[in-house]
């Protein structure tokens, strides 16, 4: 019978309590995040739920509200609990009602990405001081600590180098004055060309010199200094912290997804002013400075994220890598998993039925559908090629002309899928040398749009990526820096209200034009301005390397194709709801099918058959042998109408519900082509008045009964009839 628990006492039930249990399957949800569920119903009040409540006095008739909460309630059926959660109890001018909601470990996904803890970045302990350094004269209070920023320094380096849950590499910004100018005679490039990441050391124009910038402590030059950094979180610490999920349910633990970031673009402790860009530090600690005792550096990394739902962020993730996100019991918890929907269509196994089916399937069909897919800052279609201006990398651009009479020219880049225009500077004089300028005018992203279709778009998109100028000129030290040939580009807004960007950090690279320097990299393609192919992952959408290619091409085909719908009522015990897994197909009527969406009736003293809407699914697009409660292999996977020559044999088992008093059985059998399996039948008595179970299957080899483990041929009340020849089970009267 099914119960609700509180505070250790069953709430009592009226006899006509009944609630419906809906599961969908996040497969074919929009946002592919599973809701908890939750169910309501009136309060009697009984004596012992009276008690419950501490016995309240009187009836509340006014319009105030009384309201309790407890936690650790437990929704059960019989031995088996269904769901812990939370009951919220309230009464309203005298009626009173009760609400159960499912624990809702996925509540954090309410919450903007500055309000989860994602962290933080330790240093080791120093003093902070504060000191007037008339050297920097500017009117401004100076800042120093007594400790070298080589501490604050070797952190960004470790991440830099792969070595840390995010990444720090240049970004170049639009949106930030440049020069700035302090006495009319200082200009500090910081945070300027290389944007936010830039942790090479600025440099300073000082009365017509081009000399790196230092800071000076009492006179002793301690480091150089450094711009402050924005760390990029990968995608597998979002996920980890986001959905407590450990890198065997994490698809982003290893290879090239574990390079995949997320940007920010701010810090709430970031002062705008001179001090702060040259000691480029930035901490959690309070600003400006702490006397003694000694304090900790710390960064939290949820000091720099925005005011941006991470609920969007992941469904962002989701749609981009075509991933969905399932609850699925182990053990006595539910936990997240997080899996490709590639993965899922080639997986081979399957949970068998055809048992628990107590009804005829009424079949529909389900038309095939436009598969709409992109970014939703990007709505760009098939860029124009021109087959004369086409060059193979960025760094080809160096060497490619312009038109003499517009002085610019379009070019269609290969590697990267982008349209460039190259364009002369104008020049104060003929003697003047040649620069050029670069503009992107096609990301290359790809995109599907139209009017009506299956969408699976990305509201969180790459960053543009562009040519520096002067990209065949390497300095490292001068009033513009060139370090890289190739940069992302940050457009939006500096502030907590930024939206984050998804990018890949595939580490360090060779500049070119200066082998022995090695440069952290960040793009959205799998090749770097020269050409070399760095990795198998590109954040574009079309092309070999695309993420239709990659990772969407089995469900869009799927999607693309008319599908079949079945709607049935099945049998399943109380202890087998909660494990059923909404990632792994079912074999009915010997197809292959998702659950869609299951409505599970509750009452007092019953479990009803089960509705359950059945989508087809695919069959993987390579065979293999799998194992489990079934698996796709061989002839059996086809339609049986092949020819070769059948080579199993139809077998009925006819289970006597009156003389055989087991719930469940195991049948060891081998399909035409496939391995030995045991498959689990569970009879239909014990759920509903029926007096016999039968079960038709397709095997080469007689089958061998198993009840509690210990094999039998068969078991009393189990009568076997052998038929005529087969290959498939369908080939068996079903």
């Amino acid at each position: 019978m099914i119960y609700i628990r509180i505070k250790n006492q069953y709430i009592d039930l009226p006899d006509d309590f009944r609630v419906d249990l809906i599961i969908e399957n996040p497969l074919f949800l929009q946002d592919r995040i599973p809701a908890p569920y939750t169910t309501s119903s009136e309060f009697p009040l009984t004596a012992g739920n009276k008690a419950l409540l501490d016995n309240p006095d009187r009836v509340n008739l006014s319009k105030e509200i009384r309201t309790w909460e407890y936690d650790s309630a437990i929704l059960g059926f019989g031995p088996r609990v269904l769901y812990y959660g939370i009951v919220i109890i309230r009464e309203i001018r005298g009626r009173i009602s009760f609400n159960f909601q499912a624990s809702d470990d996925l509540s954090i996904l309410r919450k903007n990405m500055n309000e989860i803890e994602w962290g933080i970045i330790p240093f080791t302990q120093g003093t902070y001081t504060m000191r007037t350094n008339p050297q920097w004269g500017v009117g401004l209070p100076s800042f120093s600590v007594d400790i070298p920023m080589a501490v604050y320094k070797a952190k960004w380096e470790s991440a830099r180098d792969g070595l840390e849950p995010w990444s720090a590499a240049p970004i170049k910004t639009t949106n930030i004055d440049f020069p700035t100018a302090f006495d009319g005679s200082l200009v500090v490039y910081v945070n300027s060309l290389y944007g936010q990441n830039q942790f090479f050391n600025p440099v300073a124009n000082t009365f017509g010199y081009i000399i790196p910038l230092e800071l000076n402590i009492s006179g002793d030059v301690i480091r150089y200094a450094h711009s402050p950094i924005y760390p990029q979180m990968r995608v597998h610490h979002f996920l980890k912290t986001l959905l407590d999920l450990t890198d065997e349910r994490n698809p982003f633990s290893e290879g090239d997804l574990y390079k995949v970031v997320l940007t920010s673009h701010w810090h709430k402790m970031f002062r705008n002013d001179l001090v702060q860009k040259w000691s480029g530090v930035i901490l959690d600690n309070d600003y400006p400075a702490f006397a003694d005792p000694e304090e900790e550096f710390i960064l939290k990394i949820s000091s720099y994220q925005a005011a941006f739902p991470s609920n969007e962020v992941l469904k962002g993730v989701l749609n981009t890598f075509c991933a969905t996100l399932f609850r699925v019991q182990e053990g006595p918890q539910l936990v997240n998993v997080v899996k490709f929907n590639r993965d899922i269509i080639q997986d081979v196994s399957f949970v068998d039925w055809d048992s628990r089916l107590g009804s005829k399937l009424v079949l529909s069909r389900e038309s095939a559908q436009n598969y709409l897919y992109g970014y939703d800052d990007f709505k760009e279609g098939v860029a124009p090629v021109d087959p004369e201006f086409t060059v193979q990398n960025i760094t080809d651009l160096i060497s490619a002309t312009v038109d003499p009479v517009t002085n610019e020219r379009l070019y269609y880049i290969r590697s990267t899928n982008q349209l460039i225009l190259k364009k002369l500077r104008p020049k104060l004089n003929s003697f003047s040398p040649d620069e050029f300028s670069y503009e992107v005018k096609h990301n290359g992203f790809g995109s599907a749009q139209s009017d009506g279709g299956y969408r699976i778009s990305s509201v969180i998109s790459p960053m543009k990526m562009q040519p520096t100028e002067n990209i065949d000129l390497f300095a490292s030290v001068q009033a513009k820096p060139q370090l890289l040939a190739y940069l992302p580009i940050y457009e939006g807004s500096r502030s907590v209200e930024y939206k984050p960007h998804m990018m890949i950090y595939w580490g360090n690279i060779e500049n070119r034009l200066n082998p022995p320097l090695q440069l952290p990299y960040l793009s959205y393609h799998n090749y770097d301005a020269g050409g070399t192919r760095l990795g198998d992952l590109s954040l574009q959408w079309d092309g070999e390397d695309g993420l239709i290619e990659t990772h969407h091409r089995q469900f869009k085909q799927w999607i693309e194709s008319d599908r079949l719908l079945a709607y049935g009522e099945f049998i399943i015990s109380p202890h087998g709801i909660k494990d059923i897994d909404l990632s792994q197909k079912v074999m009915v009527r010997n197809r292959l099918w998702w659950i869609k969406k299951m409505v599970v009736p509750l009452s007092k003293k019953k479990i009803d058959p089960i509705q359950t809407d059945l989508i087809e699914a695919p069959l993987p697009d390579i065979i293999y042998d799998g194992s489990g409660s079934g698996s796709i292999g061989g002839s059996g996977s086809g339609s049986g109408s092949g020819e070769q020559e059948p080579t199993g044999t139809c077998y009925t088992v006819i289970i006597d519900e009156s003389i055989f008093e087991e719930e469940s059985m195991e049948i060891s059998i081998k399909r035409p082509g496939e391995a030995p399996i045991r498959q689990s039948y569970t009879t239909y008595s014990s759920f509903i008045n029926l007096n016999f179970t039968n079960i038709y299957f397709c095997s080469e080899v007689e089958p061998i009964f198993f009840v509690n483990d210990i094999a039998s041929s068969p078991p009393n009340g189990v009568n076997v009839e052998p038929g005529g020849s087969c290959m498939i089970d369908s080939d068996c009267s079903l």
